[in-house]
């Protein structure tokens, strides 16, 4: 008996052995001087919002640690006293070590193990130094008495200064092993002089959507940026039918069931609208928050439509068979040349429109917890 309870004793032990060892954790050590003793040194996730995420230990060599774990690669941001910031993509298992003067973070900042984060840091100082000189070269145009030749010879400064440093920029996302991973913090960074523009650089930004969905599509930010992306090419073009606050346009798109329903049969209720195709890769998250929205929607009275822009209908009902999702299914079987897409104004997939009891729209390409929000306020009500 006494064998028989050590052996289980044994076998327990090895199994929480085993499970301590599969929990991925990031190693991050940061290594400051000039930093207040009495500092707490934050970590913060970087979701929708700056969300702190873990304070750092101190080790016996004065170094801030933090250890918490975290499922797969994601952004994360550091905030220093002065309220400076140091943005870094970390990953599960992998030690990431930083060595940097606290009171000037960014200029002395040395990332070792960590690409990504590298990246992040060279055009981040790119950034500061074009905004430091533009900044210096405007000062003088406030002169009132400042001579036009010379007002137009420090404006023609301004955009050689902007093409100058776009040009190093795009060596920098070219020659980079994680390219365009490191674009959604320099469009962030860049602030009022914009390195990039959605007209004249759209192929760079549909190229970094795709980057970033593919690998990292689990991050709330890369979703946020994929639907800001749709809506800042809509209001680029001026073309768009979908408005905040009026009423969304009858989609007259058959079902599942070849029925033809409309937007007055169901009156009185709100409805959170999908926009997919079976074979997207977005469908590893998007199916989830689906599945999420389903379930919320048989407590309230809350309606789910998914709307597919697949053109075969043989993979388009498979789908449908595969995630058996209960809601409405739609789908003219057209794609982007449906004229009822083209009137709802969707250019991009995974999409969403969320209307309220009155049929007017509240949210269009909101994810996460910007929807979840919206869609608790108006079943609320």
């Amino acid at each position: 008996m006494k064998i028989q309870c050590y052996l289980i004793i044994f076998f327990l032990l090895i199994v929480l052995s085993c499970n301590k060892e599969s929990i991925k954790r990031i190693s991050l050590t940061v290594s400051l001087v000039n930093y207040p003793e009495n500092k707490h040194l934050i970590l913060y996730h970087l979701n929708n919002g700056v969300i702190p995420f873990d304070t750092a230990t101190i080790t016996t060599q004065g170094d801030y640690f933090f250890s918490r774990p975290i499922k797969q690669p994601d952004f994360y941001q550091i905030k220093f006293n002065n309220n400076q910031t140091l943005s870094l993509i970390l990953h599960p298992k992998e030690e990431t070590i930083i060595k940097a003067d606290a009171d000037n973070v960014i200029s002395s900042a040395v990332i070792h193990n960590n690409p990504e984060s590298n990246k992040i840091l060279k055009a981040e100082r790119i950034s500061r130094g074009l905004k430091s000189e533009i900044n210096g070269l405007t000062a003088q145009l406030t002169d009132k008495s400042l001579k036009k030749s010379l007002r137009d010879s420090i404006l023609l400064t301004i955009d050689t200064l902007k093409i100058i440093r776009k040009q190093i920029i795009n060596k920098l996302i070219d020659t980079s092993e994680y390219n365009l991973s490191i674009l959604p913090i320099i469009l962030q960074k860049s602030g009022n002089h914009s390195f990039f523009n959605i007209k004249t650089d759209s192929a760079l930004f549909v190229k970094t959507d795709t980057f970033l969905i593919k690998n990292y599509w689990y991050s709330d930010l890369v979703k946020t940026f994929h639907y800001q992306l749709d809506s800042a090419f809509a209001f680029a073009n001026n073309n768009t039918n979908i408005k905040l606050g009026e009423k969304l346009a009858e989609p007259n798109i058959p079902t599942y069931w070849n029925e033809t329903l409309t937007l007055s049969k169901f009156s009185g209720k709100p409805i959170l609208i999908f926009f997919w195709k079976s074979d997207m890769p977005e469908n590893k998250w998007m199916i989830p928050e689906v599945e999420k929205y389903i379930r919320k929607a048989k407590e309230h009275d809350l309606e789910i439509w998914m709307i597919s822009l697949d053109v075969n209908k043989k993979n388009w009902e498979n789908s449908i068979d595969y995630y058996k999702l209960a809601c409405w299914h739609f789908s003219d079987l057209l794609g982007f040349n449906s004229n009822s897409i083209k009137k709802l104004g969707i250019r991009n997939i995974p999409a969403n429109i969320l209307i309220d009891k009155k049929g007017i729209i509240i949210s269009k390409n909101t994810w996460g917890n910007l929807l979840n929000e919206s869609v608790n306020s108006i079943i609320s009500h």
